[in-house]
Formats: C-alpha cells, sequence, structure tokens
C-alpha cells in the first residue's frame, strides 16, 4: 500500500524522510502487532521495528499505540522524519485535530 498515494501531500518529494505506522490485533492470541518504518522517498526503507503487544481494547487505540511508539522510537533513535503516514483515517482526523471525544485514545494522542 502506498500512503502517500492515497492522499496527496504538499512537499513530498523522493528525498523526504517519512514515518509508517500501522496496527494489527490477533484476537485469537489476545495480541496486537504495532510495526513502523522510515523511508526516504517511497521505496528506501532506512530503518523498521515491530512489536507485539498486550490487545489493544480497540482499532483505532492499537493504532494510535503504533503511532506513538514509532514517534518515540524515532525521537530515541534520534530520526527526523519530515512526513507521519497511517492508513487509520480516524487517527489522521484526531491528530490533525478534526475529531475530538473524551475517550483514552484522545488522552493518547493529545
Amino acid at each position: 500500500m502506498h500512503y502517500s498515494q492515497l492522499f496527496p501531500v504538499d512537499d513530498f518529494h523522493e528525498d523526504s524522510a517519512a514515518l509508517y505506522v500501522d496496527a494489527a490485533l490477533d484476537h485469537n492470541h489476545g495480541l496486537t502487532g504495532i510495526g513502523f518504518t522510515l523511508k526516504i522517498g517511497q521505496h528506501q526503507i532506512i530503518a523498521s521495528e515491530n512489536h507485539l503487544l498486550p490487545r489493544a481494547s480497540t482499532p483505532i487505540f492499537a493504532e494510535g499505540q503504533a503511532l506513538l511508539q514509532g514517534i518515540s522510537w524515532c525521537i530515541d533513535s534520534q530520526l527526523k522524519p519530515k512526513f507521519i503516514f497511517s492508513d487509520c483515517l480516524n487517527l489522521v482526523s484526531k491528530v490533525n485535530g478534526d475529531w475530538q471525544d473524551h475517550s483514552a485514545l484522545s488522552g493518547l494522542v493529545s
């Protein structure tokens, strides 16, 4: 999946550093898989990581965990992405300030 092709992003170039985050729930084993990748442009992978965590309560919370862990990983590794991509539109809306509520997710991303 090419996240940047789903929604046009101004100023994204082949030399732009971008963090891609994603999550998946495994209901059978009670686990959440999260992963994050730092790429230059759409094709050059610089670094990536993935983790298994206890199952998140909802898919959007799992995506929020992936975002938080991905940003923390970048800070700890001194990586500086110019863009962050997620395939979770509700999470993107929340981070961009277009969606508000009083859930645990709100506390996670605010």
